[in-house]
């Protein structure tokens, strides 16, 4: 049984029209029961308002809103507040307009809607329905106008409630759309935005969108597209848009409920089976025009004569059509942009036109490239490409038409003819729009300003080199500010490089020409120069638009009183490039001193690290005295201040010492520096013993003209040296002196070195040094140097107390180090006689030559020899260093030119090839001869020490030979195993010798020494015993590499040779005939074996001894043969019986007795005796 309370609520549920909204939404003015005001009543129900709603069907079957979240006992009530009350009557609201703005894009519209609707008074809100299905919205605006008799007793809090509550949202449905509740009377504003998507099937596009009834309605749509055909079920107005706007502008009014527009562009309606057209487009566009160049190809019908119309885009004049069967066109007088083509009659098949467009543009304003669209074409496509001129760049907007791709900017150029474009497009059909906007590329300009400033007693020389370098865009002018040059009576004199480059220069709006720099400053007072105005700015016109890198360059002067010190400068800055620093370059004149600094007093400072090599200098300029600065960019106002200077000259002193031709040859230079004022004439002290020996050169090797002045109580002479061109700043004097040394002395005592100094100075530094390789030292302690030595320069020695001597000895050997000269060969030569007494002589070819050398030869060395380069040297020292060593010190010969010239010889070198001479300052070729007196301890055999002269400070690089020579009756017994034979045995007639090859060492160094060794001979004889010196020699050449060592050989005389290879074959032969044992192979191999193990540690005395061994075996085997032959002659043989023989024998009594000759382990042999048959008791007896 159904409750009768509920019977009929499926009626009384409010539908969209009449529900009045629910309780807490209700508005109440009067006073509740429990006292509380109105005021506090609205604000509570307000503050219950639902913020969702939910659906439920009324009686017809409809969903209706009502809020969630309800209870049971609230829909009681509700319901018997329906039953007791009057049925409430339709809430009054209406839309007055409704207005519809946007643009069509890609895929969607963006449109904004307008909606004014008005409300009546009504007791509780209620909800509209508006529509707007199919959109989607992105921005709500509500503007709202309250009752005024409603709101005029209400509090402002009130005011503000009601007016935040008029509308809200009140949810989406798919039949109605959005819904909004209202909640108070009055006008209602609403303005939205929202994207609508656009329905597309083949050519045509479609716009639909659900509205509100109102009483005006009115659309105003821009499509980005021309020539389309348009269809709307109301009245519209379609009209071209603009040139900044291009496309179509539809435009509709009383469109009711449902706005629907379709689209599509006109030449599809009306195409011509038969006619196509493929474009290829490209525009070029500068800085005033736009030139399209179209290559048109049009496939055209066959029968009639041809006519067809194209249009040309919008805007543009035909400048030339050019096709070889056109005929003729005509332009349509009611629409400019639409062209008549008339071909000729014959004309069929494919047809190419050339057509050139242009428009004037200006940069910054849009333009849209579109239209050569032929009318009633079937198929229409093409290709368009972009070309910007220099200083462009172009702005695209390729979103317009979705007819149109982009494509590659390669594949445009391959198809094409490779013209350049930056980009390019491919469109399909004929109503594709590319809008582009040309604008100026801003030029990105960096330059680094170099400003070079000199300064003299009364003048300032400004030099500024501006290089630009422009990496986007063109330039035409530069803009430099230089605040008060006028007023600081600066003086323009070039502005470079003229005409190439600068055309003129403005100033406070002034143009001027280049010509006009050389006038004189004007003398008047500008108040705008005063203040730093216009007139501060210097602009510098090119002679045209610059897009690479370039150079301006400019002069300018300023005269100031010579008593004035300090000055205030600016400098010329850039404005239109990057903030660069600037690089200053502050130049002085000889005797000026200045510095510089900010104007507000920082002084300026120079960077750790300056390069001036990129720099570029003005003419002359790099040659004075420059401090370089680092100057921020917004930084141009300078104070200078300038100080004139005397005269002023310091000084160093480097002297180089070298023993050369048996002399000190010292080389001392004075580097000076003379500063302010130019220095004409140099006053020097010279040691009186040097003075015959002294000559002084400038720098460049020139000799200076001396006047010598009378001798002083210092023991010193003063000389004036005159300088040919007057010298400031760094220069160096030369002075060249020599001490010479005793050719006879043995040892040289320390020499005192005085060296030369100036007079109107003092010295700051002394260095004395001397080269690698030389035997000098210092005598230790010094007073007044200290050692100042390194890798480079091991022997260096400075003072800074004004010492002008130094006094050095000579060192044989330990100080020798550095830079040594290489042995290429050697060849060390001994002759060696029976009585002890040897020749030795050591023959070197040094790399390089040296000043002295240090040799060391054994200690019995007797009568010492040295050659140096073909002339006998004595020895300068000689030190026993220990008692088997002695060494010697000698220093180079000295040579006259004459004779160094003929002393020169050519030594090919092996190592290289080339050639090398042999003199003063050449190659080294050194030959060293002495005797020695060894005690014979046995004529039979002897050993000889190996041990040729030694030259410890030199590198060993090459070859060393020993050739060793002995008496006729002397052998080479054995030998170092450090040594290499290069003798080889060798046949000559029945007997085997060692024969040695010529030493391999270049042809001329062999004949030199050579030809030295003949020399050498007789005095060797008459030095040594005439009788003792061997006739008959045999010769024996070894090699080694490196360094030669000392060696040892034993030598062996001939008998003993002989006695012991005979003695030791006639031993060998008697034992194997006495010991029968020993023919036994075992000992056979056994004597094989021990044989060769000699060999293997002492092959040379094995060799040796080989042929005496040979020669005494052959006396055992000639008695051998001998007895054989006669046994044989005398009928008598050998029998030869076995150990297994059955038979039994003897001998006839007449017969001698049995000898054995020959026995192994199976059988004897014995002579052949009478046999006679044993009897029977014979044998067995036996």
């Amino acid at each position: 049984m159904q409750n009768p309370d509920l019977s009929d609520t499926a009626s009384a549920i409010p539908t969209q029209e009449t529900a009045p909204a629910p309780a807490i939404l209700q508005e109440t003015n009067q006073p509740t029961g429990n006292g509380l005001s109105s005021k506090t009543s609205q604000t509570r129900e307000l503050e219950q308002i639902p913020a969702e709603v939910i659906y439920l069907p009324n009686a017809a079957g409809i969903l209706v809103p009502v809020p969630a979240g309800g209870t049971v006992e609230g829909y009681v009530e509700w319901l018997k507040a329906q039953r007791s009350k009057v049925k409430a009557t339709k809430a009054p609201w209406s839309v007055s307009s409704v207005e519809v703005s946007g643009v069509v894009e890609n895929e969607h519209a963006r449109l904004k809607i307008q909606i004014i609707m008005d409300s009546l008074a009504s007791d509780a809100p209620f909800s509209i329905a508006l529509g707007l299905n199919e959109a989607t919205l992105t921005k709500i605006t509500q503007k709202s106008q309250v009752d005024p008799e409603r709101d005029a007793t209400e509090s402002v809090d009130q005011a503000k409630v009601n007016e935040i509550g008029k509308l809200l949202f009140g949810g989406f449905d798919r039949e109605e759309g959005y819904r909004w509740w209202v909640a108070r009377s009055g006008r209602h504003e609403l303005e939205l935005e929202a994207i609508v998507p656009l329905r597309k099937q083949s050519a045509t596009t479609r716009l639909l969108l659900t509205l509100p009834p109102s009483a005006v309605s009115h659309a105003s749509l821009t499509i980005p597209q021309v020539d389309l055909t348009i269809k709307m079920a109301e009245s519209f107005t379609q009209l071209p848009a603009d040139a900044s706007t291009p496309g179509t502008i539809v435009d509709a009014f009383g469109f009711g409920s449902k706005m629907d527009i379709s689209w599509q562009p006109a030449i599809v309606q009306a195409a011509d089976a038969s006619l196509e057209s493929s474009t290829i487009l490209t525009a070029r566009v500068n800085s005033d025009s736009c030139v399209i160049d179209a290559v048109q190809r049009l496939r055209v019908p066959t029968g009639n004569p041809v006519q067809f119309a194209m249009r040309i885009p919008q805007g543009f004049e035909l400048v030339t059509i050019e096709s070889r069967d056109y005929r003729e066109h005509t332009l349509d007088p009611n629409i400019p942009n639409r062209v008549l083509i008339s071909l000729s009659a014959s004309t069929t098949g494919l047809v190419t036109l050339n057509w050139t467009v242009r428009k004037s543009i200006e940069l910054g304003e849009a333009m849209t490239i579109q239209g050569f669209q032929v009318e009633k074409a079937r198929r229409q496509n093409g290709e368009i490409g972009l070309i910007a001129s220099d200083g462009i760049q172009l702005k695209t907007d390729d979103l317009r038409t979705p007819q149109m791709v982009r494509m590659a900017v390669a594949d445009w150029q391959a198809q094409n003819s490779g013209a350049q474009v930056f980009r390019a497009y491919r469109f399909f059909g004929s109503g594709f729009q590319l809008g582009i906007t040309p604008q100026p590329v801003t030029p990105y300009v960096v330059c680094e300003p170099q400003i070079f400033l000199t300064a003299s007693e009364n003048e300032w020389k400004l030099e500024a080199v501006y290089p630009v370098e422009v990496y986007r865009g063109r330039i035409t002018s530069m803009e430099f500010h230089w605040p008060g040059w006028q007023r600081q009576n600066w003086v323009m004199e070039a502005i470079e490089p003229r005409g190439p480059v600068v055309e003129s220069f403005i100033i406070g709006g002034e143009r001027r020409t280049l010509g006009g720099l050389d006038s004189p400053p004007r003398n008047r007072t500008n108040p705008e120069v005063e203040a730093g105005g216009s007139n501060s700015n210097l602009t510098i016109v090119l002679s045209s638009p610059r897009s690479e890198r370039f150079t301006i360059r400019l002069r300018a002067r300023r005269m100031f009183d010579a008593g004035s010190t300090s000055q205030f400068i600016t400098v010329p800055m850039p404005l239109d490039s990057a903030q660069v620093p600037a690089t200053l370059v502050i130049a002085n004149s000889e005797n000026i001193e200045s510095t510089i600094q900010t104007s507000s007093g920082v002084p300026l400072r120079s960077p750790a690290t300056t390069t001036t090599q990129d720099l570029l200098w003005p003419a002359g300029l790099n040659s004075l005295r420059h401090t370089v600065y680092r100057l921020p960019a917004e930084l141009n106002d300078l104070r200078a201040t300038i100080q004139p200077q005397p005269r002023k000259i310091s000084g160093t002193s480097q002297t180089s010492i070298v023993l050369q031709d048996r002399q000190l040859r010292i080389d001392q230079s004075l580097q000076l520096k003379v500063q302010y004022e130019p220095l004409e004439a140099l006053l020097l002290k010279v040691p009186e013993e040097i003075v015959d020996r002294c000559e002084f050169r400038h720098e460049k090797g020139e000799l200076l003209p001396s006047v010598w002045g009378p001798l002083l109580p210092s023991g010193h002479r003063q000389v004036q040296l005159n300088f040919r061109t007057p010298v400031l700043g760094s220069s160096t004097v030369k002075a060249t002196y020599s001490f010479p040394l005793s050719d006879q002395a043995t040892k040289i005592e320390p020499v005192k070195v005085r060296l030369i100094t100036p007079v109107d100075f003092s010295i700051s530094s002394s260095t004395v040094e001397y080269p690698k390789g030389q035997a000098l030292a210092p005598t230790s302690p010094i007073a007044g140097w200290r050692s100042n030595s390194s890798p480079s320069s091991p022997h260096q020695w400075i003072s800074n107390e004004g010492v002008d001597s130094i006094t050095l000895r000579l060192e044989p050997g330990s100080e020798l180090d550095g830079d040594r000269p290489d042995v290429d060969e050697c060849v060390n030569t001994v002759i060696c006689d029976e009585s002890g007494k040897d020749l030795w002589t050591t023959s070197i070819l040094l790399s390089s030559s040296v000043p002295n050398l240090i040799i060391e030869l054994p200690g019995n060395a007797q009568s010492p020899r040295f050659f140096w380069n073909g002339q006998e040297v004595p020895p300068v020292s000689t030190t026993m260093t220990t008692p088997e060593v002695k060494t010697y010190t000698l220093l180079r010969p000295n040579t006259t030119r004459s004779e160094t010239q003929s002393s020169q010889r050519v030594f090919p070198n092996p190592n290289t090839g080339s050639q090398l001479i042999a003199g003063s300052n050449n190659p080294l070729l050194l030959q060293v001869t002495w005797l020695s007196q060894t005690p014979v301890s046995s004529r039979w055999s002897s050993e000889i020490q190996l041990q040729g002269a030694k030259l410890p400070f030199v590198n060993w690089s090459g070859q060393s030979y020993w050739d060793v020579r002995l008496s006729g009756n002397q052998y080479l017994l054995n030998y170092s195993r450090k040594l290499s034979p290069l003798f080889r045995w060798q046949r000559q007639g029945l007997f085997w010798r060692r024969n040695s090859p010529a030493i391999p060492i270049s042809e001329g160094f062999h004949e030199y020494a050579q030809q030295l060794q003949t020399t050498l001979t007789p005095s060797v004889q008459r030095s040594a015993n005439p009788d003792s010196l061997p006739v008959d020699l045999n010769r024996y050449l070894f090699t080694e590499f490196g360094r030669p060592e000392t060696h040892q050989i034993a030598t062996i005389s001939m008998p003993l040779i002989v006695f012991l290879g005979a003695g030791f074959a006639l031993a060998t032969g008697f034992l194997l005939l006495r010991i029968p044992r020993l023919r036994q192979p075992i000992p056979l191999l056994m004597f094989v074996f021990a044989i060769s193990l000699v060999g293997l540690f002492q092959m040379p005395v094995l060799q040796l001894l080989a042929q005496p061994i040979i020669i005494g075996l052959i006396f055992p085997i000639l008695a051998i043969l001998l007895e054989r032959w006669s046994a044989y002659r005398h009928g008598q043989s050998i029998l030869t019986l076995s150990h297994d023989s059955t038979g039994s024998y003897r001998a006839a009594s007449a017969e001698p007795s049995m000898t054995a000759l020959f026995s192994n382990d199976g059988s004897t042999q014995y002579r052949r005796p009478q046999l006679t048959p044993a009897s029977e008791g014979e044998r067995g007896l036996s």
